[in-house]
């Protein structure tokens, strides 16, 4: 199957089942910057983006970002992608 860059890596179903079966934890997403929209399409990740965002628990950022970015090492930063990293496990959505 030939996937184009705009395709999501998972379609909503796929995610939720792979979570339900506790295969998938944490989701990394990003802040949807202009950058990630032209690679990935404007709507390419919004469905999946939208069931983590929904279904999973944001993760104190203190508990897994650096607090110091090395911005030195020549890469970027969660801080400076917007990423935010979510909880799917079922306790903590609170099921």
């Amino acid at each position: 199957m030939n996937k184009s860059c705009g395709d999501p890596i998972f379609k909503v179903d796929q995610l939720a089942q792979l979570v339900a079966e506790n295969r998938i934890r944490f989701a990394l997403i990003g802040d949807g910057s202009r950058g990630l929209r032209r690679v990935f399409g404007e709507d390419g990740q919004k469905p999946p983006t939208d069931w983590i965002q929904e279904n999973g628990r944001r993760v104190d950022p203190a508990l897994w970002r650096f607090a110091a970015p090395d911005l030195d090492s020549g890469g970027r930063p969660a801080e400076v992608v917007g990423a935010q990293l979510y909880d799917l496990h079922r306790a903590a959505a609170g099921d």
